[in-house]
């Protein structure tokens, strides 16, 4: 019995780990990709006089 639950913890860690990188990898790549919410070409880079 305690060589399985051995291995379950060996298994289980990594594979959370695994996921939890998916995730944050996606969630990343995601953001990175979507367009903005304004254009930023619409304002003016210099002002004067202000």
């Amino acid at each position: 019995m305690q060589n399985t639950s051995l291995w379950l913890k060996l298994l289980v860690a990594p594979f959370i780990g695994f996921l939890l990188g998916l995730f944050a990898m996606f969630g990343l790549v995601y953001s990175q990709t979507q367009a903005p919410a304004t254009n930023p070409a619409s304002q003016p880079v210099l002002t004067y006089g202000d």
